[in-house]
């Protein structure tokens, strides 16, 4: 049994949604024209969710691509689901991180449910939401070497962004890591001050295009500017 579940692919079918949302407040809150597509929107994202984090990053164009919606039409479906709070979004550089609220989801791999009596019935363990691990093995470890805060921000900059956005143990400075790795990204884009320093020695009449062309002309015929000049007496 065990080969069967370690054979599993890695978007193998072992999520779902809990039929239960069908009567739940929150998404019957969304307007009834867009249900069905806010449907397929959170169907497709539990075909990228991790099981354990309940989240997932795909690009709004494999969203496009899997649901036959126009992309404005999957914008609308995100920003209804986050308003209902059935999922959470947050930009990351080149695309969004999604989280599924865990009333939403519930799994069928038997390593991510938790132990019940053998005398309970199959369905109702099913129906148990997924545990969410908060404990983060390579935030700690960074934690645990005692280092100065300044230093200690900049070497969690350093993680991916999930697992810090993951991690609910160490929140306050998971939080601080994330603006370090916004601020250095901005950073990036921004133009060098020798760059700036350096355009600014070169404006005036050197960049004019008349005083360009008199260069020009005098190198060209051996001209020497001051022999054109008339002094007062």
């Amino acid at each position: 049994m065990a080969d069967k579940w370690q054979n599993k692919g890695k978007y193998e079918q072992h999520i779902r949604l809990p039929t239960k949302i069908f009567e739940d407040r929150s998404f019957l809150a969304i307007p009834i024209k867009q249900r069905a597509y806010c449907l397929s929107i959170l169907i497709c994202l539990l075909k990228f969710l991790n099981s354990k984090t309940l989240q997932c990053y795909p690009r709004v164009q494999t969203l496009v691509s899997m649901t036959g919606l126009s992309k404005r039409s999957v914008f609308r479906c995100l920003t209804l689901l986050v308003k209902a709070n059935i999922i959470s979004k947050k930009r990351l550089k080149s695309t969004s991180l999604y989280t599924l609220n865990s009333n939403y989801v519930v799994s069928t791999r038997h390593l991510d449910m938790p132990v019940r009596h053998p005398l309970v019935p199959v369905s109702h363990v099913l129906e148990e939401p997924i545990t969410i691990t908060n404990y983060n093995n390579k935030v700690d470890e960074i934690i645990s070497r005692g280092l100065p805060k300044e230093l200690l921000i900049t070497e969690l900059s350093k993680l991916p962004p999930d697992i810090l956005l993951s991690d609910k143990k160490n929140v306050y400075y998971c939080k601080l890591a994330m603006d370090k790795k916004e601020e250095v990204n901005r950073s990036k884009n921004l133009v060098p001050v020798e760059k700036i320093l350096s355009s600014l020695k070169n404006t005036g009449k050197k960049t004019n295009s008349a005083y360009r062309y008199t260069v020009a002309k005098n190198k060209k015929y051996h001209i020497k500017p001051w022999e054109n000049k008339k002094w007062e007496n």
